[in-house]
């Protein structure tokens, strides 16, 4: 089973900046001016894109899937944003 096409958006009125995102997965994230942004308008749903989303300190960090347009959570560890 391949990993499913998201889109990653950062809320970035509410970025601090941190780095965690980019720490944990560099291929995603980029730090533009003392803020995150994504890397690319779409990426593949990993564990190191949910471990950077959950580990973003203000949850400032999105991800929506490319099929339904659906926020998706990620709160399970698994990766793939189901429940």
């Amino acid at each position: 089973m391949t990993d499913p096409v998201v889109r990653v958006t950062v809320d970035r009125r509410i970025c601090v900046g941190s780095g965690n995102c980019v720490a944990v997965d560099p291929t995603d994230f980029d730090i533009v001016d003392g803020k995150s942004q994504p890397a690319r308008p779409e990426t593949t749903l990993t564990a190191e894109l949910t471990d950077a989303v959950l580990d973003c300190p203000v949850r400032a960090i999105s991800v929506w899937s490319t099929q339904t347009g659906e926020r998706l959570r990620l709160d399970d560890h698994d990766g793939d944003g189901r429940r």
